[in-house]
């Protein structure tokens, strides 16, 4: 049961400081990530202060594809939603869910059209989210900590004055 509460407080402490980790660096660096294949292109970004997920469709085919890169050349809140406007514009408390768009574009002088649907969260959001459970698994093994520390004293005590302490209690028999 210990090793499984060390496993879980250090899980959700890891997960609390990665997000704070990536929250501040999306102000800084807009993080990227895609894959395409058969015109369908995945995306996962962290960008100034949320993370999101994008499907995009493009037709006809442009023939790219890619397994998962990472691009991370781009300024953070040089994009917006494939919708038009502001991601502001389509979200409610730090939430875009679902929100469709649809963009032309000309590459090497052939017409396309890319259809999307976007997801992203606020990253204070995931944070205020991950901070209940490791503020719980924190008080669990502070207190543990504080009781082993305090059983611990008391055991010293007890050895200074000369009990013996393998000796089973008297009202045990």
């Amino acid at each position: 049961m210990r090793l499984l509460l060390n496993i879980l407080s250090t899980l959700s402490l890891l997960l609390l400081l990665s997000l704070l980790f990536l929250w501040g660096r999306s102000y800084f660096v807009l993080d990227m990530f895609t894959a395409q294949s058969g015109g369908v292109q995945r995306m996962w970004s962290s960008d100034s202060g949320r993370i999101g997920f994008g499907l995009f469709n493009i037709s006809p085919d442009n023939g790219y594809s890619h397994a998962w890169t990472w691009n991370r050349n781009m300024q953070p809140g040089s994009t917006g939603p494939v919708a038009g406007g502001t991601f502001w514009e389509h979200q409610h408390f730090g939430v875009g869910w679902d929100v469709r768009g649809s963009l032309p574009y000309t590459d090497r002088g052939v017409r396309y059209r890319q259809s999307a649907r976007e997801w992203w969260i606020a990253d204070w959001l995931l944070v205020l989210l991950a901070m209940p459970l490791s503020t719980i698994v924190l008080r669990c093994i502070i207190r543990w900590t504080a009781l082993h520390a305090r059983f611990a004293v008391e055991r010293r005590r007890d050895k200074a004055r000369g009990f013996p302490l393998n000796l089973p209690p008297q009202n045990a028999l």
